[in-house]
């Protein structure tokens, strides 16, 4: 009798948890990824730094036409461009 409870993105469930579990507030935070609608939609969304990373599916052509709740912050050419 229950209901499963989906959690991916872009919903903000497993953002979040990182970030209460972080002790960083979202504006402290980074999220990285390869897709816009998913990856960068989510750090967009819940007020976090979006970095797409062009190694994955996304194209500059995906990028130019893209919502403005799914335009990165930070454009990378690859992760290996990122350093901590």
């Amino acid at each position: 009798g229950r209901r499963p409870l989906f959690i991916g993105k872009p919903q903000p469930d497993m953002a979040l948890l990182a970030i209460e579990q972080s002790g960083f507030s979202a504006e402290q935070t980074v999220l990285i990824g390869d897709r816009l609608y998913t990856d960068i939609a989510l750090g967009k969304k819940n007020g976090m730094l979006s970095l797409l990373v062009m190694s994955g599916e996304t194209t500059a052509e995906m990028v130019a036409n893209a919502a403005d709740c799914e335009k990165p912050d930070l454009i990378y050419k690859s992760v290996a461009y990122v350093e901590f």
